[in-house]
């Protein structure tokens, strides 16, 4: 082979393998993308599984939230952190319970891989309230709709004073007695559906100040002669539906009434002697280590047992089961009533302003300033606490105190708030994440 013939056959050597070098390189090019096209689709694939899996997941922890709740749904301790299980097909699921504007949220967490899903249920947990004044005057509180005039209350004239939820079915407004005189009697009852009369047996010339009701029974002072007052207990069950009136007078006469339980209902005199009903009769449970001679406040509110408030002319009184002591000085000259959150977050309304302690009454300090008297106050936790004084309800939303015109030709006088137990029959779910 010649020089010239050997150069041609190197050259077209070098041509092959520089051919199949390209070659090479283009299949292993297209094999690697077909590869990660491959790894990302499995990938994806991979994400769908897990994603379904987290869901089924969360939802499975909301299920665990729910069924916590149905042994007390309305205990709605808030969970400081999520409570966690390992369900049968590897993902974790948690859930955590709290309150958010009205509602209990139990919200489920799933993971599995690197997915993590979220979804909730949100539980309805009403606050309704009623307002009540000068004649006749009803409105109405929803967390919906705010306040609103309660247009199906009978239209009558009477001099409201008095309000009391014991439920959504069982709610009582009663009046007539105005600046000390049995005027015109009134006592009503809603029953869930319809407001009806339900006056003293042949008692056209006996009047309610205050009323409270509990387990639907309720109880209410009845202005009997000047200066006097006893109580009369209303029973509603399947065979009794009438006022009982008990023959112990409390002299001189309070107007403040404040139940636990149907057998545990606690009153005052203005002198702020404390009675304590059983079930069966009344009896004096405690007499102040002074006298408080109030002559207005109604000021009386049963926490529990060893945590009973009395407020007088500027002083409170608390009795712990065993004695009935002075408090702290409020210095306001008028206490008209009280209500306590817990045992150390408690509010007295009266002339000029609300009043708050948070110390168990042992210091009090000017909440909110009003240029009247406010009434009549109560609440449902210590961040949620209403009061009426001239036409106005004041609300407090655990950071500041706001004022609302109801009506602007009306006095109020009685309020009352109740929190509606959640239901687990009006649940709304939820996709978060």
């Amino acid at each position: 082979m010649n020089r010239a013939n050997l150069s041609i056959l190197k050259k077209e050597k070098g041509s092959i393998l520089l051919f199949a070098i390209l070659v090479s390189t283009i299949v292993l090019t297209v094999g690697l993308a077909i590869s990660e096209v491959i790894i990302s689709e499995i990938k994806i694939g991979s994400d769908i599984s897990n994603s379904q899996i987290a869901y089924n997941a969360s939802v499975s922890g909301v299920e665990t939230g729910l069924n916590a709740l149905k042994i007390d749904i309305n205990t709605r301790i808030p969970q400081s952190a999520p409570l966690s299980s390992v369900i049968t097909n590897g993902a974790t699921s948690a859930y955590s319970i709290y309150d958010q504007s009205g509602y209990i949220i139990v919200e489920g967490i799933g993971l599995s891989g690197n997915v993590r899903r979220k979804v909730t249920a949100k539980i309805t947990n009403q606050t309704i309230g009623y307002a009540v004044g000068f004649n006749g005057v009803v409105y109405k509180y929803s967390d919906a709709s705010g306040w609103q005039k309660d247009i199906s209350f009978p239209v009558i004239t009477t001099h409201l004073s008095g309000v009391a939820i014991a439920d959504t079915s069982n709610i009582w407004i009663v009046g007539g007695d105005f600046a000390g005189n049995c005027t015109d009697p009134a006592i009503y009852h809603f029953n869930g559906s319809s407001w009806s009369s339900n006056l003293f047996s042949g008692s056209s010339n006996t009047c309610p100040y205050k009323v409270s009701a509990i387990s639907g029974q309720a109880f209410t002072n009845r202005n009997t002669a000047s200066m006097s007052r006893d109580v009369a207990e209303y029973s509603a069950t399947a065979y009794i539906n009438s006022w009982t009136v008990y023959g112990q007078t409390f002299w001189p006469g309070g107007k403040g009434i404040s139940a636990l339980a149907p057998n545990e209902v606690y009153t005052k005199n203005t002198r702020g002697d404390l009675y304590k009903f059983n079930g069966a009769s009344w009896s004096l449970l405690a007499t102040p280590s002074s006298k408080i001679s109030d002559v207005s406040g109604s000021g009386i509110y049963a926490l529990n047992s060893t945590n009973i408030w009395e407020v007088g002319l500027g002083k409170t009184y608390k009795y712990d089961g065993v004695s009935l002591s002075q408090k702290g000085d409020v210095g306001m000259p008028d206490l008209f009533d009280v209500y306590f959150a817990d045992e150390n977050n408690g509010w007295v309304s009266g002339n000029m302003g609300v009043y708050k302690t948070i110390n168990g009454g042992a210091n009090w300090s000017l909440a909110y300033a009003f240029s009247g008297w406010v009434d009549d106050i109560d609440g449902i936790d210590k961040n949620n606490v209403w009061a009426v004084g001239g036409n106005k309800v004041i609300y407090y939303n655990g950071t500041s105190w706001l004022q609302q015109n109801i009506s602007s030709n009306s006095l109020l006088y009685g309020i009352d708030m109740y929190k509606a137990p959640a239901s687990l029959s009006n649940v709304t779910w939820e996709v978060v994440e």
